[in-house]
């Protein structure tokens, strides 16, 4: 599969958010089928000199010197040859369920759809995956997103495949199985492999040749061993994690001892569950004193995040109950919850998600943030906490990074931050969620060393996590299985079209159907002429839509604005008609353009709810011919509102358990509600931003002609969904005949 070397010239790269480059005139060729490990502490590059590899970096976001070519020619203009797996596996999802994610990019490479559907049970099988092709992407763990990521990129089957830290994520099993599915992959295809680790162990055999980054700039390149052997000093003074070389020492911190003795977190008859029902920890129960820690530890997807999310407050468990050790005694942590204050007073919380935590413009402001908040009023607390602010961004090596903006720091020191900021209030018990991913030889130092002095000073600290570092510094471990399938329970990677468990009957039919539908009843609505016939319209259309309807609530929800906006076009009907406000007949006028509005709106509610992206961008591509790229990318666009949902509600939760929630106040939740929006906006950007490169690099920069794994059919229910359509259409032209309206 031999295309050409990958080379890079004198690379350099500085994005606009930052104030030094984050790459330095780099120089590296890759002959066609070599393996090459790149390594280097967190912040080096590794992540930017990936992207650089795969032509993503532009001047639309930072100043870009030098050159890449992959055979003499700019890696984009051979779409598909080039694969890329991202630091973050969620920010590349570009489909609700995961088969029809996979199928991405042999869709982009215009596969036959027989080869895109093999290659997507392949992709999945060579990974792992636990789950079948119709698993939704929006349910699963963080560890699962970076097996889907990895079996997208194995799916394209690119001539070059680059890896951030496709293990960083994963327990060992799964870790061990994913690093065996890309050494296959290389041998059976011949691929130039170039793999971003910290962990260098696993890849020794994988890989024959190591470039080491530091500061942006090659510290080393060479033989695998060579380099390990020859340049061991200087590469653990790099951070890099050098195989056989002792563990790194705890960085010695002290931080105040408040002699907190009231500190404990405990729980019984814990039952925690997934959002589809299944128990993922069962009966559990456990005590920690101040001082004490525990490790969570299990495989991707068992129920650790959800665990901490419980123990944090800010969600309720299945069954059981959790209590919080306060100046009061045992309080329930639900009441404890309701307070933001009171909450962060004693629980500190750094989310998977680093992006999603932050709060303020500079790493410095958002470490200290929960405590100006907590201590405002006591200008003695307010000192010793920013000055152990500043002391854990100092320990964490954070200091050059102070003025930064949070967003644009490497995602181990997002890490980092999020870890000082959920510490440097000190909180009664502290919880970590995956502490240690994404660190180097010396940042693991610096955070095992930092935990060490919490407990010490002590505060109770519960982390999950895959390192076994960490879980053996921390001792007491809680193991999770989450009742995950196994290999009894073979998972079924073949892509089919997907029928939701509940789906009413017009779920099952062609989203141009659907919208066929909507809109000829979109076109009667015009027929109404009275209100009468507007009601019985309506009443008809609510008599049909139990086909069309699987939840009310949400139905409601999408009602409530329509509702309002027909009852302010009645008012103003009734205000604004030609015979004076309130003159006889103008209530006539005015119920009649309520019912008009409602008929024309109600439908497409109804409706709206049953289209899903993918299956609409294959009805808009294949039935209507219509252009690739703006399809696809408003398909991709589209799966983002429910992302925008879970955004906004991780950020508040965030603010909620950091003491930022809003008082009473009707300005407090204003001003709430404008950050938030403010978040979201910013969060919304960068989605925007990671997922046009995650697009990018599986293929869909250059499409011109591209395939579909699912062919959309069009067929009898179809058929009599549109005659509901055609009913609706005439329905009001007929009862205004009937009545005598017109």
């Amino acid at each position: 599969m031999a295309v050409g070397a990958l080379e890079a010239s004198g690379l350099t790269w500085r994005p606009y958010a930052r104030a030094t480059p984050t790459l330095v005139d780099v120089g590296l060729r890759f002959a066609p089928g070599e393996r090459v490990l790149l390594a280097g502490a967190s912040g080096s590059g590794k992540s930017t000199l990936l992207r650089g590899l795969a032509g993503l970096l532009d001047d639309s976001e930072g100043e870009l010197v030098g050159q890449v070519t992959l055979g003499g020619r700019d890696p984009q203009e051979r779409p598909g040859a080039v694969g890329l797996l991202l630091q973050d596996p969620r920010a590349g999802v570009v489909a609700e369920h995961v088969g029809r994610d996979v199928a991405f990019g042999p869709e982009n490479r215009s596969q036959p759809p027989a080869t895109i559907r093999s290659r997507v049970v392949d992709a999945l099988g060579a990974v792992a995956f636990p789950y079948g092709a119709e698993r939704p992407t929006a349910a699963l763990s963080g560890g699962e997103g970076a097996r889907l990521a990895l079996a997208g990129a194995l799916a394209l089957g690119p001539e070059v495949l680059l890896l951030d830290e496709p293990t960083a994520m994963l327990d060992a099993a799964a870790a061990t199985r994913v690093v065996a599915a890309v050494r296959e992959a290389a041998d059976a295809a011949g691929v130039t492999l170039v793999v971003a680790e910290h962990q260098l162990g696993p890849w020794l055999d994988v890989c024959d040749r190591l470039v080491v980054l530091d500061g942006g700039r090659v510290l080393a390149d060479g033989a695998v061993r060579d380099v390990l052997s020859a340049r061991a000093p200087a590469l653990l003074a790099a951070g890099v994690w050098v195989p056989g070389a002792p563990d790194p020492e705890p960085l010695a911190l002290a931080l105040p001892d408040r002699g907190r003795a009231a500190a404990g977190l405990r729980w019984r008859g814990l039952r925690v569950a997934a959002p589809d029902g299944h128990a993922l920890v069962e009966d559990a129960a456990g005590e920690l004193a101040a001082g004490e820690s525990l490790a969570v530890v299990g495989p991707s997807g068992a129920g650790k995040s959800t665990l901490l999310r419980v123990l944090a407050g800010l969600e309720r468990p299945a069954a059981g109950t959790a209590d919080l050790r306060t100046e009061d005694g045992w309080t329930p942590l639900p009441t404890v919850a309701a307070s933001s204050p009171v909450l962060a007073r004693h629980v500190g919380w750094a989310p998977q998600d680093s992006e999603s935590a932050f709060t303020a413009r500079t790493v410095l402001e958002e470490v200290r943030a929960t405590g100006e908040v907590l201590h405002a009023g006591d200008p003695e607390r307010l000192a010793a906490s920013r000055a152990r602010a500043d002391l854990l961004v100092e320990a964490l090596g954070l200091t050059a990074l102070r003025d930064e903006n949070p967003y644009a720091v490497s995602g181990g020191e997002q890490r980092r931050v999020v870890l000082a900021a959920a510490t440097a209030h000190d909180p009664a018990v502290v919880l970590l969620d995956e502490p240690t991913v994404g660190q180097d030889r010396q940042t693991w130092a610096a955070v095992a060393g930092v935990l060490d002095a919490v407990q010490r000073s002590g505060s109770a600290v519960v982390a999950t996590t895959h390192d076994p570092r960490l879980a053996a510094r921390l001792g007491t471990r809680l193991a999770l299985d989450g009742h995950a399938p196994t290999a009894l329970e073979p998972a079924d990677h073949h892509v089919r079209p997907v029928h939701e468990p509940g789906l009413p009957p017009a779920g099952r039919c062609n989203p141009l159907a659907l919208l066929g539908t909507a809109v000829l009843a979109g076109v009667g609505s015009f027929a109404v002429t009275d209100a009468l016939v507007g009601l019985l319209t309506l009443t008809v259309t609510l008599l049909l839509s139990p086909f069309a309807v699987r939840r009310v609530r949400p139905v409601l929800l999408r009602l409530a604005p329509v509702g309002l906006a027909a009852l302010s076009v009645g008012w103003s009907t009734l205000l604004l008609n030609a015979g004076g406000a309130f003159s006889p007949g103008s209530g006539a006028l005015a119920a009649k353009e309520v019912t008009r509005i409602l008929c024309l709106v109600v439908p497409g509610a109804l409706l709206v709810g049953l289209l899903r992206p993918s299956t609409l961008a294959d009805a808009l591509g294949q039935r209507l011919r219509l252009p690739a790229r703006p399809v696809v990318t408003a398909s991709a666009g589209l799966l983002r509102l429910d992302d925008f949902a879970r955004s906004w509600r991780a950020m508040a939760q965030v603010r909620h358990v950091r003491g930022l929630a809003p008082r009473r106040s009707p300005v407090a939740r204003v001003r709430q509600a404008a950050s938030l929006t403010l978040g979201l906006l910013v969060h919304a950007l960068r989605a925007a931003q990671e997922l046009s490169v995650a697009m990018d690099a599986r293929g869909f920069a250059a499409v011109r002609r591209r395939t579909y794994a699912l062919p959309s059919t069009f067929g009898r229910a179809d058929a009599v969904c549109l005659l509901v359509g055609v009913l609706l259409l005439v329905l009001p032209w007929t009862l205004g005949t009937v009545l005598g309206a017109r």
